[in-house]
């Protein structure tokens, strides 16, 4: 079975909550298993990099990012692609579109 960390971190967590007696977690299989990285960028057409800019600095603060990971179970980046993503798309910079 394929999951994500963030995704089998918060199920874990939903277990313990409802008093589950089981644990859910994760391992790598001998055989490997997937890498994704995320990535933050800025568009060469964003209408305001500078506060692009300050705001992934902002979220690269050590206690914020400390803090964001924390709640979602991810590292940082994984976070600010969400964030980011949610923050574009409010913007109108890009459309989300669900999978099919």
């Amino acid at each position: 079975m394929h999951g994500y960390s963030n995704d089998i971190y918060q199920a874990d967590l939903g277990a313990q909550k409802d008093g589950k007696k089981f644990r859910i977690r994760h391992s790598l299989p001998k055989e490997g298993a997937v890498l994704a990285l995320d990535a933050m960028v800025i568009s060469k057409s964003a209408p305001r990099p500078d506060l692009a800019v300050k705001f992934i600095n902002f979220m690269l603060e050590g206690q914020n990012s400390a803090d964001l990971t924390m709640a979602l179970g991810v590292g940082a980046f994984f976070n600010l692609f969400v964030v980011l993503g949610a923050v574009c798309a409010i913007m109108g910079f890009v459309r989300m579109t669900s999978p099919r």
